[in-house]
């Protein structure tokens, strides 16, 4: 099987970052899995910083843009052979990977510790 897996981020001025992430896995036969294609996701995403402590982050994100990360896989369980591509017979066309999301996120008490690592643990010391 191969795999490739590319993610990539780029820090822009004024906080800004720009991400762009791939992954790829091959045809292959592993033990009781059979991918009968290739696999291949391409998700971008770009996301903003806000506050002086950079506690607040607006990110916005496409996945699988080219609309291509689509599994056909049959496994064998023995008793039971299941192929995931026909999700509750409902075929693969009803089952994608294609999202766009909008997240805020916000870092509540972000201050930055001061605690250097110095003095912990030396009652233990002391007692050993």
């Amino acid at each position: 099987m191969l795999i490739f897996n590319s993610d990539n981020a780029f820090r822009l001025k004024h906080d800004w970052q720009i991400e762009l992430n791939s992954q790829f896995y091959s045809k292959a036969h592993y033990r009781n899995v059979r991918l009968l294609q290739a696999y291949w996701n391409l998700t971008a995403a770009v996301q903003k910083s806000f506050l002086k402590d950079k506690s607040l982050v607006v990110r916005f994100s496409v996945c699988d843009i080219f609309d291509t990360a689509h599994q056909d896989v049959i496994i064998d369980l023995g008793n039971y052979t299941l192929l995931k591509g026909e999700v509750f017979g409902q075929g693969r066309g009803n089952y994608s990977f294609n999202r766009v999301a909008l997240s805020v996120r916000y870092a509540f008490n972000a201050t930055k510790s001061k605690y250097k690592g110095k003095g912990a643990g030396q009652d233990v010391i002391k007692r050993l």
